[in-house]
């Protein structure tokens, strides 16, 4: 497929704007957006800003720990302005990281695995970040691009744990394809991809969407093709997050993702206000009922979720007065799901995309 020159980050944007704008099912608040903005800047969260250890990713052999302002926690405010604490990259420990191509490898198949926990309420995302890093420490060839490309369950057992992860066979699949087409096309190595993007989040992300149909997160709505790419750009996330915004991981334009639409950060931007749900989809998630993927429900959802984040995003500029990544907005959401003490209801959605 040919990658193409047209700016997918821009159209993913503007697609969901227009979903947003069309929305019955699925609204938001701006009112709620606000007060959201002033509670996230009044709280304490993260730690300090200068020299904030931000990978503490863990190697083979020790923990790895780099410092830099690329990915700090916090956004300094000048006189009169507000303090935004923001969690950096691996803010809760699970990743792998050596600072070099096997980092980049990792990353891919980890970003390509990660969908559909919600059916095991016993397993999360820590657990496949966790179990696969636990492998790669252990054999670091066991993700090499040709073992990928013959994966079988056991194989993905002996990756993840022996534990099996919902859509198993899907994951399989993931993982064969992401084999498969570093073999076919990037001579076996993620990192050759990363180089190829030439520094643009962007280009990556089409590079990720034109080449692997796992990654291609996209939805028919009332006639119109809606990007949503939560995968394609959570690894540019990771690996401009992992290497610091350095080196492999500088990409000049990574102000143009988004944030990453999946089921937790939707659930907590409703407990917040910030997104209301018509009667008939509030039903259906608050009585744990599945959603159809491709839906109109669940196209609201996720667009609706982009749409209201980077309307926060902008408040909490205002309020900081300086520039704030929806990567990093979106990190601060995740973490508030992942450790809230009061349930949250998320949507219910089969799916190999988040």
């Amino acid at each position: 497929m040919d990658v193409g020159e047209e700016d997918c980050l821009r159209d993913l944007r503007e697609g969901c704007e227009w979903v947003a704008s069309q929305s019955t099912h699925c609204t938001i608040d701006d009112r709620a957006v606000e007060a959201l903005a002033d509670a996230l800047c009044a709280s304490d969260r993260g730690r300090s800003t200068t020299g904030a250890t931000t990978a503490g990713a863990t190697t083979g052999d020790a923990s790895v720990q780099t410092t830099t302002d690329a990915t700090s926690d916090a956004t300094q405010a000048g006189p009169g302005r507000s303090t935004l604490r923001l969690p950096p990259w691996n803010f809760d420990g699970v990743h792998f990281y050596d600072g070099g191509p096997l980092t980049v490898q990792y990353l891919l198949l980890l970003d390509a695995l990660n969908f559909c926990f919600w059916p095991d309420p016993s397993l999360h995302y820590e657990h496949l970040a966790s179990g696969l890093r636990a492998a790669v420490q252990s054999d670091p060839s066991s993700i090499d691009a040709a073992r990928l490309a013959a994966l079988d369950v056991p194989g993905l057992r002996a990756l993840l744990g022996p534990k099996p992860f919902p859509l198993e066979q899907q994951r399989v699949q993931a993982a064969r394809q992401v084999g498969q087409v570093l073999l076919r096309r990037f001579s076996g190595s993620a990192v050759n991809m990363v180089v190829e993007a030439g520094g643009s989040a962007e280009r990556l992300v089409r590079l990720l969407t034109a080449h692997f149909t796992y990654f291609q997160d996209h939805a028919i709505y009332r006639g119109r093709q809606v990007a949503l790419f939560k995968r394609a750009q959570i690894f540019v996330a990771d690996v401009w997050g992992a290497f610091n915004g350095r080196g492999l991981g500088h990409f000049s334009d990574v102000h143009s993702l988004t944030m990453f639409a999946d089921y937790i950060v939707p659930a907590v931007l409703r407990s917040r206000g910030v997104l209301k749900y018509a009667e008939g989809l509030a039903q259906s998630v608050d009585g744990r009922q599945q959603i159809l993927a491709g839906s109109e429900k669940e196209v609201e959802v996720r667009a609706c979720c982009i749409v209201a984040t980077e309307r926060l995003r902008v408040r909490l500029e205002r309020r900081v007065g300086k520039q704030v990544l929806s990567v990093e907005l979106d990190w601060l959401l995740w973490s508030l799901g992942m450790e809230s003490t009061a349930p949250l209801c998320h949507h219910r959605t089969m799916t190999i995309y988040y």
